[in-house]
C-alpha cells in the first residue's frame, strides 16, 4: 500500500529529527470497530465514546487511507488519547512534516462542528496528491474545508459526499429539530455523471449538471432525555450498546441552485 510507505517515511524522517512515532491503527474492519467501541465504552463513558469512536461502518479507517499514531517517549509508549493530547511539542513535529509525505491532519483542533470529532492529532489521512495535502496543512483547514471548496463533483466523490452530508443535516434538524444530537452518513451509491444520471431508477428525476442523487444509509444519536420512540418511528432501530438509531436507509438529491443546496425527494426509494 502507498501509504504504508509513505508512512515509512514519515517516521524515519522523524526519528531524524528525534521523534519517535508508531503505527497503532491503518485498516480497520467493521467488527474491530464494534470491540473498539465496547473496549472504549468500558474504559471511559458513553458520552466520551459516542463523540471520539466512530459509528462501526462508519469510521474513516475503513477507507483504508487513515491511520492512527503513538509516539515513544523516554522509552514508552504513549498511546493514550488524553496523554497523547498534552504531547503539543511532538505533535508539532510530527504535524510539520505530514504533507511532505502526503498525509494531512484529519481532525484539527476548535473543528468539531466541521468534522464532528474531537481533537485528535494523532489520526492521520493520506492524501494521494501532495500538493493538495500541502495546500491544506499550510492554511490549517479541514478536508471539509476544502471539500467545500470543490464545485465538480465528478472528479471529486468526497466532495460530493461532503455537501450531502451538510445539507443532509440541515435537513434532518428540520425533521427532528433538537431531538438528535448527531448525524452520521454511509453513502452507497451516488448518481453524478451523465451515465449515471440516464439509469432507469433516475432517469424520470430531471437531474441538472450539479444536481447529484444517492443512495444513504445513516444513524442519528438522540438528545439527552429525548424518547427514541419519537425517532424510531421515522425508520431505524436503537442500538442499545451504541445508543444510536442505525439502518435508517433512503435516497434522495442533493439539489443545486445558485450556489447553494438542499435535499429534495428524501424517501425509501426513488
Amino acid at each position: 500500500k502507498k501509504y504504508i510507505e509513505k508512512y515509512n517515511e514519515l517516521r524515519d524522517a522523524l526519528l531524524e529529527e528525534g521523534v519517535d512515532i508508531e503505527l497503532d491503527s491503518a485498516y480497520r474492519s467493521v467488527s474491530r470497530q464494534e470491540e473498539l467501541w465496547k473496549e472504549f465504552e468500558e474504559e471511559y463513558w458513553i458520552d466520551y465514546t459516542q463523540k471520539y469512536v466512530a459509528v462501526p461502518w462508519y469510521s474513516e479507517h475503513h477507507t483504508a487511507l487513515a491511520i492512527d499514531i503513538c509516539i515513544k517517549k523516554d522509552w514508552e509508549l504513549i498511546y493514550d488519547n488524553d496523554e497523547m493530547t498534552e504531547e503539543r511539542e511532538i505533535f508539532a513535529k510530527v504535524h510539520e512534516k505530514l504533507a511532505d509525505y502526503w498525509f494531512i491532519l484529519r481532525y484539527l483542533e476548535g473543528k468539531d462542528d466541521m468534522t464532528w470529532y474531537g481533537y485528535e492529532p494523532w489520526h492521520l489521512r493520506y492524501i494521494n496528491d501532495p500538493t493538495l495535502a500541502k495546500e491544506i496543512m499550510d492554511k490549517n483547514i479541514t478536508y471539509e474545508e476544502y471539500l467545500a471548496t470543490v464545485t465538480n463533483f465528478e472528479k471529486n466523490e468526497d466532495a460530493a459526499k461532503y455537501q450531502i452530508s451538510i445539507a443532509l443535516q440541515k435537513y434532518l434538524k428540520e425533521v427532528y429539530g433538537d431531538k438528535i444530537a448527531y448525524s452520521r452518513f454511509d453513502f452507497t451509491k451516488l448518481y453524478i455523471n451523465d451515465e449515471d444520471k440516464s439509469s432507469d431508477s433516475v432517469k424520470k428525476l430531471n437531474l441538472g449538471k450539479n444536481d447529484v442523487a444517492f443512495e444513504v444509509t445513516y444513524q442519528v444519536l438522540p438528545a439527552e432525555g429525548v424518547d427514541v420512540n419519537e425517532i424510531t418511528n421515522k425508520g431505524g432501530s436503537l442500538d442499545e450498546q451504541l445508543g444510536w438509531v442505525t439502518n435508517i436507509s433512503r435516497v434522495g438529491v442533493l439539489k443545486y441552485n445558485n450556489g447553494s443546496y438542499t435535499i429534495t425527494n428524501f424517501k425509501t426509494n426513488f
